[in-house]
């Protein structure tokens, strides 16, 4: 039952994930740099975070 609930987690990781990758896209055409990169190394944390609970939740132990 736990696992299931890490699905909307991850989901909702992913799309945060998105929005972050869209908005360090827009500071890297601002020539800020240093800012993109960090957005960046934070959307690669989340996104890893994301896909890992939804891949517990899809495939973790149920019952």
């Amino acid at each position: 039952m736990f696992f299931v609930l890490l699905l909307p987690i991850g989901f909702i990781a992913v799309f945060i994930a998105i929005v972050m990758a869209f908005v360090g896209m827009r500071k890297d055409a601002q020539q800020k740099k240093d800012e993109a990169k960090r957005i960046f190394k934070r959307m690669n944390i989340i996104a890893a975070i994301g896909f890992a609970c939804i891949v517990l939740g899809l495939f973790g132990p149920s019952g």
